[in-house]
C-alpha cells in the first residue's frame, strides 16, 4: 500500500490539475481558488490515508475539484485495502480461527 506522503503528493498533484483545468474553463475564479487552497491546507497534518480521504471528502462537499479527486483516490484506496484484507483472511480460516478472520474482514488487524 502507498505511504501517506506518497498519497498526499498524488492528491496535491491531481487537485492542482483540476483547479487549473477549471480555471482555464472559467469554472473556478481566482478568489474561489484561494479559498480552496486555504481550506485544503487546513486538512493537514494527517497521519493515515484513511484520515486524508475523510478530510478530502469533507472538502469535496464544498469544492467539486476536491470531490473529483476524492472519488478517484477513495476507489483506489478501498480496492487496495480490500485486496490486502482478502489476503490476510485465509490463514486464520485454515487454522480454524474464524473469529479472527471475521475481525480482519471488519478491518481489525491482528498482530500476534
Amino acid at each position: 500500500m502507498k505511504q501517506v506522503s506518497e498519497a498526499i503528493q498524488d492528491i496535491k498533484r491531481d487537485l492542482l490539475f483540476h483547479v487549473i483545468l477549471n480555471m482555464k474553463r472559467n469554472l473556478l475564479s481566482l478568489e474561489d481558488t484561494k479559498y480552496l487552497a486555504e481550506d485544503f491546507l487546513q486538512i493537514f497534518p494527517v497521519f493515515s490515508i484513511a484520515e486524508l480521504l475523510k478530510k478530502l471528502n469533507e472538502l469535496g462537499k464544498i469544492y467539486k475539484e476536491a470531490r473529483i479527486v476524492f472519488i478517484k483516490y477513495a476507489n483506489l484506496y478501498y480496492e487496495e485495502e480490500k485486496t490486502y484484507l482478502l489476503y490476510q483472511i485465509p490463514p486464520y480460516i485454515k487454522n480454524g480461527e474464524i473469529d479472527k478472520a471475521i475481525e480482519v474482514m471488519k478491518g481489525g488487524i491482528y498482530h500476534e
